[in-house]
């Protein structure tokens, strides 16, 4: 009897660790939508940093978790902030690398797919 229990229990734990059980929580629009604040698209003059009062939509394209990384591809449109200078409107896809790091998901890297000036 205790062979089959101990059996049984070490199958539950491989099966675990073969389909990559994850105790990490998914990465949320609103998630998203406070991380990118401050992150840059790129270099150049085509490149955009995100301001937190600028108008955003966003949806996830596709997202990728393999343990402590994930990535995550999104659409977006926005502009400027309201009451900027020059204003703008981008669109496009961008792939987000996130990293788990001290118990949380953080944004470590934008890369930028399609994300241009409309």
């Amino acid at each position: 009897m205790k062979t089959a229990i101990h059996f049984t229990l070490l199958s539950f734990v491989l099966m675990a660790l073969v389909t990559g059980c994850s105790s990490h929580p998914k990465i949320t629009l609103e998630t998203i939508q406070r991380d990118i604040v401050g992150k840059n698209t790129g270099e150049g003059i085509m490149s955009w940093t995100f301001d937190k009062n600028e108008p955003r939509e966003i949806s996830i394209i596709e997202s990728k978790y393999e343990g402590d990384k994930a990535t995550i591809i999104i659409d977006m449109k926005t502009q400027s902030a309201p009451g900027s200078f020059m204003r703008s409107q981008m669109a496009g896809k961008l792939r987000l690398h996130y990293e788990w790091i001290a118990k949380e998901w953080n944004l470590t890297r934008v890369e930028n797919l399609t994300f241009k000036r409309l």
